[in-house]
């Protein structure tokens, strides 16, 4: 049940227009947080449904979060980004 409040209580971002993502590349900071609001919930849900426990998945999200900003130049492309972060 506690699992079900804290998905309640996740804010989404809208869409972005991919400049963001072009910003956060470059290294704007401010960008690559807006990338992480607008897939925050997509990764900390993905990560609780394989994980089972809250914290183990909110510490599996900080780590793809960290691993997205070491090697987001790998990113090739606009909208490529959430199959990224998927895999």
């Amino acid at each position: 049940m506690e699992r079900m409040k804290t998905l309640a209580l996740l804010a989404t971002v809208g869409p972005m227009d991919g400049s963001e993502e072009a910003a956060a590349k470059a290294g704007d900071l401010a960008a690559f947080d807006l990338l992480m609001r607008q897939y925050e919930r997509l990764v900390l849900v993905t990560a609780l449904r394989l994980l089972g426990r809250l914290e183990d998945a909110q510490d599996a999200s900080q780590e793809v979060f960290l691993r997205l900003y070491k090697n987001l130049h790998k990113v090739e492309k606009s909208g490529n980004l959430s199959g990224w972060l998927y895999r």
